[in-house]
């Protein structure tokens, strides 16, 4: 490589003196993707971690109703001489086996669907999920852990009663609601709810993100076509460059089906590069603090081919070339910035230190992030800048746009055959390969916030229908001293709810912290937008009450006689 670097200075001394050439190992992913792609496998690994805190919170509250409902057992075993060690054994035993057993169930899991994992992925990430000792010592490593998590909390607590209270106790008497009820059992419900708040507020974002993209920012995406012209590839100079572009645009604006046509220099999303900008007769401002936009050099018709309208003043045409003018056309957070509340038609506006007349007024087109601010951009023609060589091309179709791309290869190959033509693909395909990793951020999440929708609703309905069945008798007293069913419905519903309003209030508080996380993947939509918090709220407050109203029923339909036998 060093070899052929000195040989490419040597060749082009004007162009390549004072360059070289860097090589980089290539391990993994490619340099230009890993950042994106330790992003996205951050968020995967958040999202599944917090899948894994609910999963353990779930297990655990049952666990810690087990152990009440074995309080006078253990109360017994302490009272005729065993440890705590030998009381919270069991606990821990039985915990450390479940884990394992679950832990190599979703590793084989885990290994059969590697691939649909990697197609979560981009395209261009190349990614090796085969199963190593690494990832099985950290599946095993993460089982036991669970485990210990898992049996060690609620045995500790089973292993603490009061002995006199826990041996003179009957069924009824260790409840799981109301004031009996472990404050630990509680806050495993909260984190359980909490958790799931995060996983849906988090999927929220990501979906509207994504509908946001795909109705287009600010132009139609639609019907169109792309590809890009490389004449500068078998070192075609500006002049035949340009003519070769001009008679490529010719002959494929005249095909069957081809409603406009036009070329740029980049092409949405990429809008183009940063330049300075500024008004005549101001001062300079040091290169840090100059006003930048990006630059998009078009050629006419660029505006109709891509859908986007003009506001005011006009497009530019076939006369805007080398000799004429200079002139440019801004979109509206250039206009805002420069001529707050004035005309921008007609005016001087400082491109990269040439004066140009803003002839044109355009929409804001491109997509920015939440972390990004607005870009302001300029246009300016492409057939003004006379070193310009390669292109890209835009074609909007009647029809399907795929259906053009023969007709489009056939032409190019009549002007010149020589000529590279890369990147020919419909701009949808363009745009989602753009994306990917926002519907891979998406699918991860909502994938995440499923399960942890469903665990949290299963663990609330299994602790609610365990505090029921232990408060039978409690509940057939109430109703045989004169308590109305629905006051017995009420009373359970009511303990579920504040559980759950508690556990909604630290969820919002934790999704407003945790929605900046995704900032990267979110477009045209805040990590605060009131809409998506409303919807998770009223999702997840829909589920807890179904959760909470079947156990609650089936406490309404206690009979007083049977439930008193029972005592």
């Amino acid at each position: 490589m060093t070899l052929l670097s000195g040989r490419l200075r040597a060749a082009h001394p004007d162009t390549d003196a004072g360059r070289g050439l860097r090589v980089t190992p290539l391990r993994g992913v490619h340099p230009g993707a890993r950042a994106d792609t330790l992003r996205l496998a951050a968020l995967l690994l958040a999202g599944v971690t917090l899948v894994l805190a609910v999963a353990v919170a779930n297990v655990g509250g049952l666990l810690l109703v087990r152990g009440l409902a074995r309080r006078k057992e253990i109360a017994v075993r302490l009272a005729l001489g065993a440890t705590r060690l030998d009381a919270v054994a069991p606990f821990v035993a039985e915990a450390l086996l479940q884990a394992l057993l679950g832990g190599l169930a979703g590793t084989l899991l885990a290994s059969w669907l590697g691939h649909t994992i990697a197609a979560l992925y981009p395209s261009d990430v190349p990614l090796d999920l085969r199963l190593d000792p690494t990832v099985l010592a950290y599946a095993g490593l993460l089982s036991v852990l669970a485990g210990l998590l898992v049996g060690l909390v609620p045995g500790m607590q089973a292993a603490r009663p009061d002995l006199v209270t826990a041996l003179k106790e009957e069924g009824a008497a260790a409840t799981v609601t109301g004031s009996g009820r472990p404050r630990l059992l509680g806050a495993l419900i909260v984190v359980q709810v909490a958790l799931s708040f995060v996983l849906l507020a988090g999927t929220g974002l990501l979906a509207r993100s994504a509908g946001n993209v795909a109705r287009g920012g600010g132009f139609d995406p639609d019907g169109v076509v792309t590809l890009r012209l490389r004449p500068r590839l078998v070192s075609y100079g500006p002049a035949r460059g340009q003519a070769f572009s001009r008679e490529a645009l010719r002959r494929l604006s005249r095909l069957p089906g081809v409603r406009a046509a036009s070329l740029a220099v980049a092409l949405p999303p990429f809008p183009g590069s940063p330049v300075p900008v500024g008004l005549p007769g101001q001062p300079p401002a040091p290169p840090q603090d100059a006003p930048t936009a990006l630059s998009g050099e078009i050629a006419p018709r660029y505006f109709r081919t891509l859908g986007v309208p003009i506001l005011r003043g006009r497009d530019f045409d076939d006369h805007d070339t080398a000799g004429a003018a200079p002139v440019a056309i801004v979109d509206r957070t250039l206009a805002r910035r420069l001529w707050p509340g004035g005309e921008a038609i007609g005016q001087p506006l400082v491109v990269a230190g040439r004066i140009h007349t803003v002839v044109g007024l355009v929409p804001d087109v491109g997509y920015r992030t939440a972390l990004e601010p607005p870009a302001a951009q300029v246009y300016l023609p492409y057939w003004q800048d006379g070193g310009n060589v390669d292109a890209r091309l835009c074609l909007r179709a009647a029809g399907d746009p795929s259906a053009l791309l023969p007709a489009l290869r056939r032409e190019l190959r009549a002007i010149d055959p020589g000529v590279p033509v890369t990147e020919v693909e419909p701009m949808s395909r363009r745009l989602d390969a753009f994306l990917a990793p926002v519907r891979a951020a998406g699918s991860v999440l909502g994938l995440a916030a499923g399960l942890a929708l469903l665990l949290s609703a299963v663990g609330l309905y299994g602790v609610l229908s365990l505090a029921v069945a232990r408060r039978t008798r409690d509940l057939g007293i109430r109703l045989a001293l004169g308590a109305s069913r629905r006051q017995v419905v009420t009373l359970v519903v009511r303990d579920a709810a504040l559980l759950v309003a508690v556990a909604l209030a630290a969820g919002l508080a934790a999704a407003l912290g945790a929605g900046r996380l995704l900032a990267h993947y979110l477009y045209g939509v805040t990590p605060r937008d009131p809409l998506t918090l409303l919807a998770a709220l009223l999702l997840l407050a829909a589920t807890a009450a179904l959760a909470s109203w079947l156990p609650a029923r089936r406490a309404g339909r206690i009979d007083p006689l049977v439930a008193i036998r029972q005592g």
